[in-house]
């Protein structure tokens, strides 16, 4: 029940979304405080008052809404009364002998004096943002709150509906709350944030403050409360209830007031000690003691009765157990049992021990989850408020039966199928296994230690599962270990060679490359290599030679000390020594002339070719070549092969590149036909031992004699190598004497001379003519005169025939005399 006076008086009730009544202390308003009670279903409000119905006093008022129509309900300490009297609002509050009742959606106040329906009283502007509440105080008046305005107020009413005072809201808070609470000159309501907020009332203001918890976050509610009929005085009366532990504890009650303070004992077997303002008092049960306390004016009085509950629980933690488990993991529930008087509405508190982290969940509840690491005591601790503890334990052994799994191979080899023998060596104990023997069939086996054929080599990863059965088989404690079993006991031969393709009588390596396994020390595997040309050797690195092209299957024979026996081999191909050539090439040609050239050589494994000129001229990959050299000399001409296993194969064929002779007969000449003869010979080469000459007139020797005017040529040849000239032979002498002439004038042929011969190299000439009675008629001795004109002594001489005698010489020393009849015509 709700402490009204004494301490404890300042206590603010709340009621949640769900209908539990808690309190809070304000001076810590971080935890609800449970009371075990809750109100009637759809309970929206919350009121403490004294009881106007005739029922214990004070306690908790209700609405609870039966068919559409709120009815008032009060707490009789063990069940909720309807007073069947009709109050349809929405907050109520205790005030003196009165309740209030607020409908803030209409903004009417409706009082309740205990004799009928409430009746309606005032009404303000109705609240249109849900943010009014109503309190009252031990006097009668009320409070209505109004955060939600533009300027929040707290107004106090008188029991008529009469405003009495206006307070301005300050401070730090947040409307939207559902409950407001008065005690003393405090004021408390809920914010819509989940704070608790308090304010102090002052001459014109409420100065508001947020508590830093916020204890309706998880529980929100629907209406809060305070002590409304002798709430404000909270200096005043004792206990209305106190909890002892058995008797054995002396509890403390003080009045207030000038006394006397008639101490005394109602009920029960309590023992009052003291006669005073404070007394102790102890019991063994349940007893009721009165004495004078003051009222609201401080006058004693009032009766006051303060119930001594005595608290008695019957705590047993229950019986001892043995928990099996695997891998260190236990699991179980502990069934206390708690047997208490729930009829004085002590509240007892459950807290199981130790808080090791053991405990998972209820640790506040008789059952809770544990999960222990080792055998150990639980405790299970019920304590009230009062300070009495009831302890009972129980002890939990522990027992861990997970099978250690473990296992041993032994493998037997063989060349084609291994056996393997497997024991089991789990420890901890199993009652049956299974086994995976990593093949590619996923083999398996239930059989304690079970032997397996394997027909392959491999690492094997084998796996060994060990169950064991608990709690009466309806647990499986399971484990289980891997292990790689080695199954390779190989006989792989294979060798390597620095190559496969070689040249004809090359050495090669044959290099060991096999895998094998070696059963002992003492015991090594042998060898045999057949190299396919009939021979064959046991050593297992050799160097063999080919004597012969072919290609030839060269074999290994490797057998192991288990007797197997394996084979491996490798081709090898054999090239023949290459040749290269030329096809009948020329070795002496003249300069400038074609050389061609025709390669020649093996094409088996046959690459390429470079035909080098020895000039910086290359050809490549080219099997005729023909060319030209600008140069005479000697010339180194290669002729390479290249081949894809044996090296490369050159040939040189010395070219020789001869001039042609350089043949000079001298310049053209001049010969007269009647004359000493020419000797017409090579300037160049006609004292060459090696020359060969061969001249246009048939001749072969290195000089002829040139009597005719004409052109002469000759051929001389030196190495195989022709060179020739020529020169031309002209007439040298006056062969082309006119026989007649005609000095007429007409330009044409007026005079009579030798002109071809005045063209030549003339160092002196005469002539003279006569008439055919012999007198000179015309004589001359200059080279370039214009000759006899048919005229003596300037007369033109008769037509007839004259005789003319004439003496020359040339530059070569010839002298040539003529003589003749030339014919004048007219």
């Amino acid at each position: 029940m709700p402490l009204c006076s004494g301490p404890g008086a300042g206590m603010v009730e709340v009621i949640d979304t769900l209908g539990n009544v808690y309190k809070i202390d304000p001076t810590a308003p971080g935890t609800l405080i449970p009371t075990g009670i809750t109100g009637p279903a759809n309970s929206k409000a919350l009121a403490v008052s004294a009881n106007l119905n005739g029922g214990v006093s004070p306690t908790y008022y209700t609405t609870f809404m039966i068919a559409g129509i709120n009815y008032l309900h009060y707490w009789n300490k063990f069940v909720w009364i309807n007073t069947t009297h009709v109050m349809n609002v929405d907050d109520i509050t205790g005030a003196g002998t009165l309740i209030y009742g607020y409908d803030y959606v209409n903004g009417f106040v409706y009082k309740y004096d205990g004799t009928g329906n409430a009746t309606f009283l005032v009404g303000f502007m109705p609240c249109t943002n849900a943010s009014e509440d109503i309190a009252g105080d031990c006097a009668g008046n009320f409070y209505v709150i109004n955060q939600g305005a533009t300027t929040p107020t707290l107004k106090k009413y008188n029991s008529s509906g009469v405003l009495q005072n206006t307070w301005t809201l300050t401070g730090t808070f947040a409307n939207g709350g559902k409950g407001l609470a008065v005690n003393g000159n405090m004021v408390y309501y809920d914010g819509s944030d989940g704070k608790f907020y308090s304010g102090l009332i002052g001459a014109t203001t409420v100065n508001f403050a947020a508590s830093t918890a916020s204890p309706f976050s998880t529980s929100p509610i629907f209406d809060m409360a305070s002590c409304g009929d002798r709430g404000v005085n909270t200096a005043a009366g004792a206990k209305d209830s106190i909890f002892g532990c058995d008797g054995s504890v002396a509890q403390i009650l003080t009045a207030t007031g000038p006394g006397p303070y008639d101490w005394t004992v109602i009920s029960g077997p309590a023992v009052i000690t003291g006669t005073g303002q404070t007394v102790s008092v102890t019991a063994s049960q349940v007893s009721i003691v009165t004495h004078k306390d003051a009222d609201c004016s401080g006058n004693n009085t009032l009766v006051d009765t303060t119930v001594l509950y005595i608290a008695n629980a019957q705590v047993d933690a229950g019986n001892d157990t043995t928990l099996v488990g695997c891998h260190g993991i236990f699991l179980d529930t502990l069934n206390g049992s708690l047997i208490v008087d729930t009829s004085y509405h002590v509240t007892y508190n459950i807290q199981w021990g130790p808080l090791d982290g053991t405990i998972l969940s209820g640790d506040r509840t008789l059952n809770p989850i544990i999960a222990p690491t080792k055998s150990q005591y639980y405790y299970l601790t019920v304590s009230t408020l009062a300070g009495c503890n009831f302890v009972d334990s129980v002890f939990i052994r522990v027992i861990d039966s997970t099978p250690v799994p473990n296992f041993a191979a032994l493998p037997k080899f063989n060349c084609l199928v291994d056996t393997v023998r497997f024991v089991n060596l789990t420890t901890g104990g199993f009652d049956s296994v299974y086994w995976e023997f990593g093949d590619i069939l996923n083999s398996g086996s239930s059989a304690t230690s079970p032997t397996f054929y394997y027909g392959d080599q491999g690492l094997y990863k084998v796996k060994l599962l060990t169950y064991m059965h608990i709690n009466g088989g309806n647990d499986v404690c399971i484990d289980s270990v891997e292990s790689v079993i080695n199954l390779l006991h190989p006989n792989i031969p294979e060798f390597g060679v620095d190559d496969s393709t070689v040249c004809v009588g090359t050495p090669i390596t044959f290099k060991d490359k096999s895998k094998t396994y070696t059963c002992a020390p003492n015991i090594t595997p042998t060898f045999e290599y057949d190299f396919g040309d009939g021979t064959k050797s046991t050593s297992s690195n050799i160097v063999h030679s080919y004597t012969q092209t072919g290609t030839y299957k060269a074999t290994l024979i490797l057998r192991n000390c288990l007797g197997c026996v394996d084979s491996y081999s490798k081709i090898i191909v054999v090239d023949t020594l290459p040749f290269v050539r030329f096809e009948n090439p020329d070795s002496v040609i003249c300069e400038g002339q074609r050389l061609h050239l025709v390669a020649d050589y093996l094409t088996v494994g046959h690459t390429g070719t470079t035909i080098d000129l020895g000039d910086g001229t290359v050809f490549q990959d080219r099997d005729t070549v023909d060319y030209s050299f600008a140069k005479a000399g000697t010339y180194n001409v290669t002729l390479t092969g290249h081949y894809r296993i044996c090296p490369d194969m050159a040939f040189t064929q010395l070219i020789q590149v001869d001039p042609y002779p350089r043949v000079y007969l001298g310049d053209d000449t001049v010969l007269c036909p009647n004359g000493s003869p020419l000797v017409l010979s090579d300037r160049n080469n006609s004292f060459n031992p090696d020359a060969k000459f061969l001249w246009n007139t048939g001749a072969k020797t290195a000089s002829i004699l040139a009597k005719d005017i004409g052109t002469y040529w000759a051929q001389v040849t030196i190495g195989g190598c022709t060179g020739t000239d020529s020169l031309v032979v002209n007439k040298d002498c006056y062969v082309d004497i006119p026989n007649s002439f005609t000095p007429n004038g007409d330009g044409v042929n007026d005079y009579f001379l030798p002109r071809q011969m005045l063209g030549r190299s003339i160092n002196s000439f005469t002539m003279t003519v006569y008439n055919r009675w012999g007198q000179i008629v015309f004589q001359s001795a200059t080279t370039n005169g214009r000759g006899w004109d048919g005229k003596f002594n300037d007369k033109d001489q008769p037509q007839g025939v004259y005789v003319y005698s004439i003496d020359v010489s040339f530059d070569n020393n010839v002298s040539e005399h003529y003589t003749g009849n030339v014919t004048l015509l007219r």
